[in-house]
């Protein structure tokens, strides 16, 4: 604040940043709640981790992808997750990452192409392969 209690020109920046900040937050949250995360099983000494969707707990018919979403750090890194995204709602979410500027995106895991191209509701990547 200035000498009359005023608010700075650096302290309306720090709010505004804080602002975008909270929201990117909470955008992630609500795509992590509308996708769940993808099972994930790794076992010591084996070069590979299984990812799955489970019909029981994930909408129906969901394929593992991972999902971008916010702003590029410094490090020039983008957060991200493994999620389960039925192929039903594929098209629409495609549609939507670009009204929201690509604040988002989904990228599949070549691991889980099969059979004539389709998704996967399991599959197998090395574990030291970075994300895709």
């Amino acid at each position: 604040f200035d000498a009359l209690g005023g608010t700075t020109e650096e302290a309306r920046r720090v709010e505004d940043r804080h602002d975008i900040y909270a929201a990117e937050e909470l955008f992630k949250k609500e795509l992590k709640q509308r996708w769940k995360t993808c099972n994930k099983r790794f076992q010591n000494g084996q070069p590979n981790v299984v990812l799955w969707c489970d019909d029981n707990h994930h909408t129906k018919g969901s394929v593992p992808v991972y999902i971008y979403a916010g702003e590029v750090n410094s490090k020039g890194k983008q957060e991200g997750w493994c999620a389960c995204v039925p192929p039903a709602e594929r098209a629409a979410a495609e549609k939507e990452t670009l009204q929201a500027n690509e604040k988002f995106r989904i990228v599949d895991y070549p691991e889980c192409r099969q059979r004539g191209n389709k998704l996967e509701q399991r599959c197998e990547r090395p574990r030291s392969a970075p994300p895709p």
